[in-house]
């Protein structure tokens, strides 16, 4: 049966429409809702249960509307469709266009839209939605996406025969290093491109002559206000080209060249042309292989660039040298909010001078100096700024050498910090129990906090209950990173205590690496059954849980109802464990996307049990989701590196495609 759902601005609530095949099939459900009545004031139809024949007829739908958002996601000539897909359209004050994620498409063939203050819709470069895309005059955004590597031609023909080029604001071409060659001399070709605003070629590597090539279309991009080309590899010689081309760019505002080895000539020729952009809001020089040299002339022209509110010099090498040249700049930036000088190899030399300019940058909002080599001062540095910056939401200081000296001189700051501060990241610096006592001091203080990361650091049962102590004081907390602490058993329970009684509102919990053992793992399931509803990630990878702790674990996630992530791998669970998680999969809250169970020593038994597991948890599914409109059983269950299930893994795997993936999860960005 092919449903449709229509929703009418008027009325409250939807009004369904059910149709049945026999009497009205896919293929003419776009003519009959054209021809009806309620056309002119459908703001929401949705339809299912439609074939790879039909999708033509779908945007017949889309074309009462004013389109102007287009997604090419592939340049294949059809539509390969083994599972159902959903559409949504709405046409109220917005004018969207959106569609649920297709990701039971096998082949990945249909893009996922995003809804916008433009009408958006997916199209599959075919001979069936070409034609849409060619008829309409109003398309202001067009994306190709990285999947459209293998269809270059039809790509590249869509773009030749566009109707109407000279409307297009946002063009991104990320990901296509196959594409970039023969699309920019599309580009240059047929200068289409005169009212871009928007323009995104990062990742699709761009040598030194491809920015030359992209240099002589940048004039012509009078109204262009950003520019992103992160990871590619321009050069020196492809950066000095790229900012001749900008040279009358009166109107960028963000210019971003992260990842592009173009060293200090790179950079005085960046640091020639800032005072052209008189615009520029955002400049991103990330992992360039910048020194102190470079950093002399950058300084001395971001001097003369006070509309910067977002600096990125991340992962480059400054050093305490180049560092201080950069503070002597930033007073002369009074609208800088951002300052990223992530992994610059400067210690407390290179801290003092930065941290006595940022005290004058009044509405400074983000600072990061992670992975840098700040040891006691550098921390008391650091909390001057604290107690300066009023409008400070986020300090990143990780992976430092501060330690509980360095702790012990943050603290007061801490408690004299602006009520704005919402992130504390202080990972991997040498914190032990003393330490963390001495930072909870002052951390006490930040009842606005909403994220704490402390991982890394030895804390120890004993510095795990000083975090359990501190959590009461923090009830804005939805972030809680203590990954290899080594809180062990009695830490786990010292947080389960406060966990369930104060943190309400935490959505991000990671205890992975902590050698927790049955004990903690039955402390925490207390805490998910209690206290933490709205949890949405929880990690308890490579720890100790065994069995019996599996067991308790499985048997309270169904209160976190927000629940969509669970790491449990490395965790000795065997089949006995996998035979807990499969029981309680039933039970799982139906947002559960990701379960991994990775390097477990299951076996062909616990395979087994699984697959009885996911069948139950499955009809459960379909039941819960009947007459629900888009839903779909959207469980990843993760079994990689369990290498004695054998033929019961791949029969797995074989009866819950969709479901079972036996290999490792790609590690996120």
């Amino acid at each position: 049966m092919t449903m449709l759902s229509c929703t009418f601005p008027s009325e409250q609530r939807s009004k369904k429409v059910a149709l049945a095949s026999s009497v009205l099939k896919p293929e003419g459900v776009a003519p009959a809702v054209a021809q009806s009545s309620m056309a002119s004031t459908v703001a929401r139809a949705s339809i299912s249960a439609l074939t790879p024949a039909s999708i033509g007829t779908l945007f017949q739908l889309f074309q009462l509307n004013q389109v102007k958002e287009a997604v090419l996601n592939s340049g294949t000539s059809s539509i390969k469709c083994a599972d159902y897909m959903d559409v949504d359209v709405e046409s109220v004050t917005e004018s969207a266009v959106t569609t649920s994620p297709f990701d039971l498409l096998p082949d990945q063939l249909l893009a996922q839209i995003f809804p916008s203050e433009h009408v958006a819709i997916g199209l599959q470069v075919n001979k069936k939605l070409r034609s849409v895309l060619l008829n309409h005059a109003e398309l202001v955004t067009f994306r190709i996406a990285a999947s459209a590597q293998g269809g270059g031609a039809g790509v590249i023909k869509t773009i030749e025969n566009l109707r109407h080029p000279s409307a297009v604001v946002t063009l991104s071409l990320a990901g296509n290093s196959s594409l970039t060659h023969s699309l920019l001399q599309t580009f240059n070709a047929y200068e289409w491109c005169s009212k871009v605003k928007q323009l995104d070629i990062s990742q699709t590597n761009l040598k030194p002559h491809h920015a030359e090539q992209l240099a002589g279309l940048l004039p012509h991009l009078q109204l262009l206000a950003s520019l992103t080309l992160r990871g590619n590899e321009v050069g020196a010689r492809g950066a000095a080209a790229l900012c001749s081309g900008l040279a009358s760019s009166t109107k960028l505002q963000t210019f971003d060249i992260h990842g592009n080895n173009i060293g200090n000539l790179g950079a005085k020729s960046i640091a020639a042309a800032l005072p052209t952009w008189p615009s520029l809001t955002e400049l991103d020089l990330g992992w360039n292989k910048i020194s102190s040299a470079g950093a002399l002339q950058l300084a001395r022209a971001l001097a003369q660039t006070p509309s910067i509110t977002s600096l990125s010099l991340a992962e480059n090498a400054l050093k305490d040298e180049g560092v201080a040249l950069i503070a002597g700049a930033l007073p002369r930036l009074p609208s800088l909010k951002q300052l990223n000088l992530r992994w610059n190899q400067f210690g407390d030399e290179g801290a003092l001078p930065l941290c006595k300019a940022l005290v004058r940058c009044a509405n400074l909002e983000a600072l990061n100096v992670n992975e840098n080599l700040l040891a006691c001062a550098g921390a008391g540095f650091l909390g001057e700024v604290l107690k300066a910056s009023r409008a400070l939401q986020q300090l990143s200081a990780g992976w430092n050498h501060l330690g509980d000296e360095g702790a012990q001189a943050l603290a007061p700051a801490l408690a004299l910090a602006a009520p704005s501060l919402a992130s504390v990241d202080l990972r991997a610096n040498y914190l032990s129990p003393a330490g963390m006592a001495q930072l909870g001091l002052g951390l006490r203080h930040c009842s606005g906090l909403r994220e704490l990361r402390l991982s890394g650091n030895k804390l120890g049962a004993e510095g795990s209950a000083h975090v359990a102590a501190l959590l009461p004081a923090l009830p804005a907390l939805t972030e809680l990173e203590l990954r290899l602490t080594e809180a062990g058993d009695a830490g786990a329970a010292a947080l389960g205590a406060a966990l369930q009684q104060h943190c309400g509102a935490l959505t991000v919990l990671n205890l992975s690496g902590n050698q927790i053992g049955t004990c903690g793992a039955q402390a925490l399931a207390r805490a998910l059954q209690l206290g933490l509803g709205s949890l949405e990630s929880l990690n308890l990878g490579s720890n100790a849980l065994g069995p019996e702790g599996a067991a308790a674990i499985s048997g309270a996630v169904h209160a976190s109802v927000q629940l969509r992530e669970l790491e449990l791998c490395w965790n000795m669970l065997g089949d006995e464990g996998a035979g807990h998680v499969a029981a309680g999969l039933a039970g799982f809250p139906n947002g559960l996307q990701r379960l991994n169970l990775a390097w477990n020593n299951i076996e062909a038994r616990g395979a087994a049990l699984l697959a009885q597991g996911l069948a139950l948890s499955e009809q459960q599914q379909q039941r819960g989701a009947a007459g629900k409109k888009g839903a779909r059983w959207e469980l990843t269950v993760n079994v990689a590196q369990n290498e004695r299930m054998g033929a019961a893994g791949e029969e797995l795997a074989r009866r819950f495609p969709h479901n079972v993936l036996l290999e490792p999860f790609a590690q996120p960005q």
